[in-house]
């Protein structure tokens, strides 16, 4: 039973949009209806609606930015004021840091078997094995060095694609949210305007239909 409350309740509250739409059409709708009905209050009643109309829009702007990352209309507008430009500008102080980048020199030293051109066969023979095996050696360090070297390419270059594809994604929702909860969001307001129009211009007509 308390699990199915608490479904119950979740599915109530998922159209929040749609109750806030009632919460405020319904009382004010309540307040111009009741006895003694005048013109005025269905006139203010009507004003009431089109200025909730009206918030709608800034609310849905002030969304926006903030899914974006932009400061809210307060902030902006405060910051603007901040900047107003002083009759004496203060003293600016400016500082200057100089900094010298580090040189790093590598070397790598090899040792090679050399003999006279004179020397014995054997000799000769035997420098040759070693300058080979050197060179063999040598040539696997490189080539281990060129295989980390990809490895290290490949899981930056996929640690990037992987950080651009989760950014898109990102990007998309933000656009996917903008455009859809904008347009819910445009709906209320779209509906708190129309009935604020129609009370605030035929007032009279609605007194006389319906009473």
């Amino acid at each position: 039973m308390t699990n199915w409350v608490k479904r119950l309740w979740s599915w109530i509250k998922e159209p929040r949009l749609f109750w806030l739409s009632v919460i405020v059409l319904v009382p004010s709708m309540l307040i111009a209806l009741l006895p003694p009905q005048s013109e005025l209050r269905f006139r203010v009643v009507g004003l009431f609606l089109q200025l909730c109309g009206i918030w709608t829009v800034a609310w849905g702007l002030s969304e926006t930015r903030r899914l974006f990352g932009r400061p809210s209309i307060f902030q902006s507008t405060r910051e603007w004021f901040h900047r107003f430009p002083r009759f004496r500008p203060r003293p600016t102080t400016a500082t200057m840091h100089a900094s010298t980048g580090g040189l790093t020199l590598s070397g790598r030293a090899e040792i090679w078997t050399g003999v006279a051109p004179t020397a014995p066969l054997e000799q000769r023979v035997t420098a040759l094995e070693r300058n080979l095996m050197s060179v063999n050696k040598k040539t696997v360090e490189i080539q281990n060095q060129i295989d980390a070297e990809m490895r290290t390419r490949e899981k930056a270059f996929a640690q990037e694609r992987t950080s651009r594809e989760h950014a898109d994604q990102e990007i998309l929702q933000k656009l996917e949210l903008t455009e859809t909860g904008g347009l819910r969001l445009s709906l209320v307001g779209i509906i708190w305007l129309c009935c604020g129009l129609i009370l605030s211009t035929i007032p009279n007509e609605i007194i006389r239909v319906l009473f």
